[in-house]
């Protein structure tokens, strides 16, 4: 079911996760390192809030899309 989502959900998603790894990889040089653990769930989180976000973003464009066209 996952992989049936439209392209322009898997556009926002992989955008908004580099955007969020740019930011994490900005961000471990001043916490002097970081726990290789705390790295893999510092990205899952990442991930998983970048394709909540994608979906909402994607479904609120098509709801104000689809009510332009319709008057």
């Amino acid at each position: 079911m996952i992989l049936r989502l439209n392209r322009r959900v898997w556009a926002a998603f992989i955008l908004l996760f580099l955007v969020n790894m740019i930011v994490l990889a900005l961000r471990i040089p001043s916490t002097g390192g970081i726990d290789f653990r705390v790295l893999l769930l510092m990205i899952a989180s990442s991930a998983v809030v970048a394709f909540i976000t994608a979906v909402l973003l994607v479904f609120l464009y098509d709801r104000i899309s689809r009510a332009r066209r319709t008057g």
